[in-house]
């Protein structure tokens, strides 16, 4: 969406955020799972994350755009 497009700071925040989702995976030629958190810390850092990136989303785009957070973790 071109609102975003020079915002450096969110699509910073949002490959880190990607990084750490697809950590959370075993994903290999014999094996793909969901491995999740080793801690619960961890866990709630990261929806922290999510809902502070999606607060700077929704701030930049007003209600031009529906935003949900459908993380299930």
């Amino acid at each position: 969406m071109k609102e975003l497009k020079n915002e450096i700071e969110i699509d910073k925040m949002l490959v880190e955020i990607q990084s750490i989702y697809d950590t959370l995976f075993e994903d290999n030629a014999i094996n793909f799972e969901y491995k999740g958190f080793t801690k619960e810390l961890d866990k709630e850092v990261f929806m922290q994350k999510v809902e502070k990136v999606t607060s700077m989303i929704k701030e930049k785009v007003g209600d031009k755009y529906l935003i949900e957070n459908k993380i299930d973790i």
